[in-house]
């Protein structure tokens, strides 16, 4: 929180709050509030707090709160507060407060507050506050408020309140607040608030 500077290896995230630039490699996430520059390499994910410009390239994420017009390109991500149109490209992420149709292109998001069912295209990423079901292709993300199961394919991220275990993939990290263990394969990344043990493989963190 301050200044920190991107790793240079896949798969690395860096967050701060008050000035952040992004790295150039694949697989980098930065988050900012209170202006930020999208990269534009592939995998980049942008956010932003008071209006931002999607970048044009692959697999960008854009985020604002109070209308943004989603890109056309291949994993954009669009998120509106107050009604939003999904777009019909691959991976794109519509996420809406009050009722949302996903679409079942490759790489859809759908977020909803009451009830929603994931696609089972590839990539898809599926929040629900009260009880969701992850498919099982790559690249899934499931989070949940109340109990859920990790997908088993490669790229899964699995975050739960209340007892979760990861999977056993590549790439794989693993967040929870009361008791999670680890997994053993390269660029895992274990987070826990009462007793972890970090693996040993190359390139974990543990907090």
């Amino acid at each position: 929180i301050g200044g920190r500077r991107d790793g240079s290896e896949e798969g690395r995230k860096g967050e701060q709050i008050g000035g952040r630039r992004d790295g150039r490699e694949e697989g980098r996430k930065g988050e900012q509030i209170g202006g930020r520059r999208d990269g534009r390499e592939e995998g980049r994910k942008g956010e932003q707090i008071g209006g931002r410009r999607d970048g044009r390239e692959k697999r960008w994420k854009g985020e604002q709160i109070g209308g943004r017009r989603d890109g056309r390109e291949e994993g954009r991500k669009g998120e509106q507060i107050g009604g939003r149109r999904d777009g019909r490209e691959k991976r794109w992420k519509g996420e809406q407060i009050g009722g949302r149709r996903d679409g079942s292109e490759e790489g859809r998001k759908g977020e909803q507050i009451g009830g929603r069912r994931d696609g089972s295209e590839e990539g898809r990423k599926g929040e629900q506050i009260g009880g969701r079901r992850d498919g099982s292709e790559e690249g899934r993300k499931g989070e949940q408020i109340g109990g859920r199961r990790d997908g088993s394919e490669e790229g899964r991220k699995g975050e739960q309140i209340g007892g979760r275990r990861d999977g056993s993939e590549e790439g794989w990290k693993g967040e929870q607040i009361g008791g999670r263990r680890d997994g053993r394969e390269e660029g895992w990344k274990g987070e826990q608030i009462g007793g972890r043990r970090d693996g040993s493989e190359e390139g974990w963190k543990g907090e």
